[in-house]
């Protein structure tokens, strides 16, 4: 009996993978058309003026660009049943998503990807939200805004324009670019996902945190500089802090090459600490079971590196 039910499994699982394997080659080898969702492309043009921009969308892709024509558009591929409402209400333009499918209507294998442009009739904007949940959000440069407060939970976030205030980026397991910005202070929390940051001019303070992900920050200049990680290294290259360096990891490393501040602090549990800073300091170094080189120097800002089993070795840049 139950050899009779096995054989019965076996061809039923054969006989599936054959049916979908027609369907695959029908449909051109393109997986996404095997979904069961339907997709429409829509473009809104809503009137008014606006400052402020605030965006509500699950999975959805989303880009900025400057508008060819100086109006506003705002182009989305979507699912018919879970299309975006666009308008402008009170100076702020409003994007949300209204999914009304029913719960059966949401499952599907195989998808393509949501997109949204959002072409922008001006270059300089009030407050910029947007929260997002498994989709990438793209902010090239050539825009300004007073301040911008992006959340993701899966997705990425490319930023390279600039903002007066904060600019505070959070995400959970996606990525974080943050190039070519001049921004008031910056903020960025990642937990399993990598922070990446090149050509930074901040005023204020600049704060990293991430859980696993690596950190990497090149060519920046802030009044002071946080950086926070759990199993993931952190690396700088030429990046100052009129004030101070702030940073712990637990298993991470930490590298310096040409950097510098006032005063600076890194505690390491199993990380190493390495690398070149650009003025003479006054050095405190402490490790369990590594090795301690640092320069012998009786002037400068103080410097302050503990680690527990990780070697340090730093050297002053001639």
């Amino acid at each position: 009996m139950k050899k009779g039910l096995i054989i019965t499994a076996i061809i039923l699982c054969a006989a599936g993978l054959a049916v979908f394997a027609a369907a695959f080659i029908l449909s051109g080898f393109d997986i996404s058309k095997l979904g069961t969702a339907e997709y429409v492309t829509n473009t809104y043009a809503p009137d008014g003026e606006f400052r402020n921009i605030e965006i509500k969308t699950p999975v959805t892709d989303i880009v900025f660009i400057p508008s060819s024509d100086g109006r506003l558009s705002v182009e989305c591929t979507e699912i018919k049943n879970a299309t975006h409402s666009v308008s402008v209400e009170n100076g702020t333009l409003l994007i949300e998503c209204n999914d009304t499918r029913s719960w059966f209507e949401r499952i599907s294998l195989f998808g393509r990807p949501l997109t949204m442009t959002v072409c922008l009739p001006s270059d300089t904007f009030g407050t910029l939200k947007i929260e997002n949940s498994t989709g990438k959000v793209s902010v090239p440069g050539g825009f300004s805004f007073d301040g911008a407060e992006i959340s993701v939970s899966t997705g990425s976030v490319s930023f390279c324009s600039n903002v007066q205030g904060l600019l505070n980026i959070s995400a959970s397991t996606g990525s974080v670019r943050v190039t070519g910005t001049e921004a008031g202070a910056i903020s960025v929390s990642v937990a399993t996902g990598s922070v990446t940051s090149e050509d930074i001019s901040c005023k204020g303070p600049f704060s990293v945190k991430t859980s696993t992900g690596h950190t990497s920050l090149k060519n920046a200049e802030c009044v002071s500089l946080k950086a926070e990680s759990r199993t993931g290294s952190v690396d700088l290259e030429n990046v100052t802090a009129s004030e101070s360096f702030s940073i712990d990891t637990r298993t991470g490393a930490v590298h310096f090459n040409r950097c510098d501040a006032d005063q600076i602090r890194v505690e390491t549990t199993t990380g190493s600490v390495s690398g070149t800073l650009l003025s003479d300091k006054i050095f405190s170094a402490k490790t369990s079971t590594g090795s301690v080189r640092v320069p012998d120097s009786a002037s400068g800002g103080r410097c302050e590196i503990t680690t527990s089993t990780g070697g340090i070795n730093i050297e002053i840049a001639k």
